[in-house]
């Protein structure tokens, strides 16, 4: 799957779940400032050793969660300019990497994005029909 397609997923998942209700409210009403609060409460509520490369490339290797969280509490809001930027007027380019933070965010599975990654079989259900 290429990061365009990938890109498009997360974006679908996002606006779904928007028109859903089911997003938390510092995406709803994003701000650098709001998106930043977000990430500090995902790191202490599911921090994933998947998501380690992802949180590497905002914030630095560390060695643990509470590293990593840390890392997240003291870093300047400003780093989340380009998504809040992003999530404001979409006809505007981020860096792939914006996208990957937002799949974490919106917990978008499947995640982290690889070159390589595979969507699992949708399930066809049966209507009995030939």
């Amino acid at each position: 799957m290429s990061e365009r397609v990938y890109k498009n997923l997360v974006l679908q998942d996002f606006d779904r779940k928007l028109a859903a209700n089911q997003l938390r409210p510092e995406l709803v009403s994003h701000s650098r400032r709001n998106l930043k609060a977000l990430c500090v409460d995902l790191c202490s509520e599911r921090f994933e050793k998947k998501d380690e490369l992802l949180l590497q490339s905002f914030f630095g290797v560390k060695e643990s969660q509470a590293a990593y969280l840390s890392a997240i509490k003291n870093v300047n809001a400003d780093i989340f300019r380009a998504l809040h930027n992003f999530l404001t007027d979409r006809k505007i380019d981020t860096n792939f990497n914006n996208i990957r933070l937002l799949a974490w965010m919106i917990d978008f599975e499947p995640r982290p994005y690889y070159p390589g990654i595979k969507l699992a079989e949708p399930e066809v259900l049966d209507t009995g029909r030939p």
